[in-house]
């Protein structure tokens, strides 16, 4: 009998084994950026999208990807947003909250130089 439930039991983790490696396989092999989630939802945390910079606002400490969308970096990721130009490529981490995507994380992959104002 006690081989029986050994068995069973892995036979269980072979199944469940293979479910998972299907699941990251599947996410693995999805295209494209991550998009924000909906931002009148609840907070989501650590999302992620590279893009290019198409508007800097400094005042408003705003960027604007070719996503569309509008990222917010706070003075600890980014002291002065204004030296990022439009033109830029940047990978960012952020968390969506009450409709504002905020920076947690930024990694500057192609700088170009903010144009004077």
């Amino acid at each position: 009998m006690g081989s029986v439930v050994v068995s069973d039991a892995r036979r269980m983790e072979r199944r469940l084994l293979s479910v998972l490696l299907a699941a990251s396989v599947a996410v693995a092999a999805t295209p494209g950026r991550t998009q924000p989630s909906d931002t009148a939802g609840p907070t989501v945390e650590g999302q992620e999208v590279e893009g290019t910079v198409q508007r800097v606002d400094p005042r408003a400490r705003t960027i604007t990807l070719d996503d569309g969308q509008e990222y917010w970096l706070s003075p600890t990721v980014l002291p002065n947003p204004g030296v990022l130009g439009e033109g830029s490529i940047l990978s960012l981490r952020f968390d969506t909250d009450g409709g504002r995507n905020s920076v947690t994380h930024l990694q500057i992959r192609l700088w170009r130089p903010a144009r004077e104002r």
